[in-house]
């Protein structure tokens, strides 16, 4: 095995002829940050890893339409860096996964963030691919000499092919163009905290409507207390920590804010809710560094930074239950193991209840900390995320094994389906995709490389 740093895409064609002639197997990765989903691990042993993290131009920032083309080893402190140099009246998406992360490896998982652009492959406007067959190609109006709108409208004419080159191994992305979020007028986040267990029902039912009826735009997340403030001495009280954005002009957040308190109301959900505006912020920010340290709200100054686009290592400390963490940490050197486990139900509340409790049963049954978000990724479909933390011990990784494997199975048997998988996850699919469609993209796969250099089996292709 050997791992290549290209610095362009003369680089990368060297090695895709290079692999061909020598039917070598390559992977490529962005950053290699792709935490709990295997990381920079290639699909198979002895393959070449190819370390795209060179390549970290940032072009075509378009101020006035909101866009910017990014290369894959853009991490999302550099972008955030970039837009803050030129004082842009633009934010990114960011993830919770850390300052040094690839932007452009999440956004191909079709991860999620936490903006009102959080649907980070929706916000793709064209790519730039090489096939593993040699050739380049280009999504959308970049396939059509002189189109003028090349840079704001994703379809462009005839197929839509960009989302071959999602969660596959038909092609190398060498440059990405996603759509921007404008800051809004008035910023303001919605906290809240639920006493009860079972108060993730009525919150499931509340946020869905207030999704459907276009009061809420922004990413919502709940979280166990468990999960959301980690091994951390924050006295609070409580099951459930839920947050999200409904910032936009000061008239709309103030009728957002109405209509939200209602519906909670109306919901009879028993949650203490708090709205944090940048007045309140900064008064509280002021307070807390001058006078008397407030520890709840340092506890949610990287939400609001995440928010707001700015990248931060908290939510990975928390995580990993540690004093500090950072992204540009090797996953070797964290102090305990992690790995998710996923999975999507309808925005109904029997469905997520149903999906909820087969994954918190598993997780009792071996003897693990149940830790778990819920979050709405479009006002239809809810998104699960169950962290599952164990240390190095054999023993320990036997546990978890099992554990994982055992949950993924009874979530699959009642069809709650993963949304992203990993290398050295992808059996747990196999045997699940519809047989015509796994011809079809087998057949696609053979068309674009023929010599299967490229991530074999990667999501089963």
């Amino acid at each position: 095995m050997a791992v290549v740093y290209p610095e362009s895409e003369n680089d990368i064609l060297e090695l895709i002829d290079f692999s061909r002639k020598n039917k070598c197997k390559i992977h490529v990765i962005s950053t290699g940050k792709n935490w709990g989903y295997g990381s920079a691990q290639g699909t198979t042993l002895g393959q070449i890893i190819v370390d795209l993290s060179k390549m970290k131009q940032i072009t075509e920032l378009n101020e006035s339409l909101g866009s910017v083309c990014i290369q894959p080893g853009v991490t999302q402190d550099d972008l955030s860096r970039y837009l803050q140099k030129y004082d842009s009246r633009l934010q990114a998406d960011v993830t919770g996964a850390g300052p040094a992360t690839s932007i452009m490896g999440n956004t191909l998982e079709r991860g999620y963030g936490h903006s009102d652009y959080a649907d980070r492959f929706a916000n793709i406007i064209s790519l730039r691919v090489i096939l593993p067959n040699g050739k380049i190609i280009e999504t959308g109006y970049g396939a059509y000499k002189g189109a003028r709108a090349k840079y704001t409208f994703r379809n462009g004419v005839g197929p839509a092919l960009d989302g071959l080159f999602s969660q596959s191994n038909f092609g190398i992305v060498t440059v990405m163009t996603i759509r921007l979020q404008p800051k809004p007028e008035c910023f303001c986040l919605m906290v809240g905290v639920c006493k009860n267990e079972n108060d993730f029902i009525p919150m499931v039912v509340a946020f869905r409507e207030l999704q459907l009826n276009g009061t809420i735009t922004g990413f919502v997340q709940i979280a166990n207390l468990k999960r959301a403030v980690g091994k951390t001495n924050i006295n609070i009280e409580g099951a459930w920590g839920m947050s999200v954005s409904i910032s936009g002009p000061k008239a709309l957040v103030k009728a957002r804010k109405k209509i939200i308190k209602l519906a909670f109301s109306a919901a009879k959900i028993n949650c203490r809710l708090l709205f944090l505006d940048d007045l309140k912020i900064r008064i509280v920010d002021w307070f807390s560094r001058n006078i008397f340290s407030v520890k709840s709200f340092e506890n949610l100054a990287y939400l609001i930074d995440l928010k707001k686009g700015i990248p931060s290592n908290e939510p990975l400390k928390i995580l990993l239950d540690q004093e500090s963490a950072d992204s540009n940490l090797n996953p070797k050197d964290f102090k305990v193991r992690f790995r998710w486990i996923c999975a999507t139900s309808p925005a109904n509340p029997t469905d997520v209840e149903l999906m909820y409790n087969i994954a918190k049963s598993q997780f009792d049954k071996h003897g693990f900390e149940f830790r778990i978000t819920l979050s709405f990724v479009n006002p239809r479909t809810v998104l699960m995320i169950a962290s599952l933390n164990y240390d190095s011990s054999e023993k320990a990784v036997k546990s978890a094994d099992d554990l994982y494997v055992q949950c993924r199975g009874e979530l699959l048997k009642n069809g709650f389906f993963p949304y992203r998988s990993g290398s050295g996850m992808f059996d747990e699919l196999a045997g699940t995709c519809d047989p015509n469609t796994g011809s079809l993209l087998k057949a696609i796969k053979t068309i674009v490389d023929p010599d299967h250099i490229l991530s074999p089996g990667k999501y089963n292709i």
